[in-house]
């Protein structure tokens, strides 16, 4: 009997130190930054999704998404700025064999672009050629939206 006790011990003791384990994998995508840009600063959203005993996780769909949707929650961005250079972290842990969680985390740069002196699009080139007005929000650093009366010219 104290050998099948010790064997029982042994067994719950290696499971418990060995049954949890991570696993990582990530992507890159690189955009090239052009000499009218200028970087912002640096934007993240996350998703997560659990699956205990093989239920669960049914309620995401797309843990891109909406980590992506998190993220551009997080900060709007206004009409001169983009988002590139995105990365995708990608942690899966797991407990005892039963319970799995995924975790997603999306991050991107955010960039401004300027408007260059010596670009065809000046507010004096709109105003002759189009006869359209700059919105009123836009500043002559950031004219790439214009508002017309049936919706907006890009």
């Amino acid at each position: 009997m104290k050998t099948i006790n010790q064997s029982i011990i042994f067994l719950f003791t290696a499971l418990i130190m060995s049954s949890c384990f991570a696993i990582h994998s990530g992507s890159l995508s690189s955009d090239v930054v052009e000499s009218n840009m200028s970087y912002v600063e640096t934007v993240a959203g996350e998703a997560k999704s659990t699956i205990v005993l093989g239920f669960g996780g049914i309620e995401k769909n797309a843990l891109v998404q909406d980590a992506k949707t998190k993220m551009e929650v997080s900060r709007f961005l206004n009409p001169n700025e983009r988002y590139i250079n995105y990365t995708i972290d990608r942690k899966n842990t797991y407990y005892f064999g039963l319970v799995s969680v995924q975790k997603l985390t999306l991050h991107a740069d955010i960039v401004a672009i300027n408007q260059l002196e010596d670009n065809p699009m000046s507010d004096e080139f709109r105003k002759e050629y189009f006869n359209l007005k700059p919105s009123k929000n836009s500043k002559s650093s950031d004219n790439l939206f214009l508002k017309v009366s049936e919706g907006a010219l890009l």
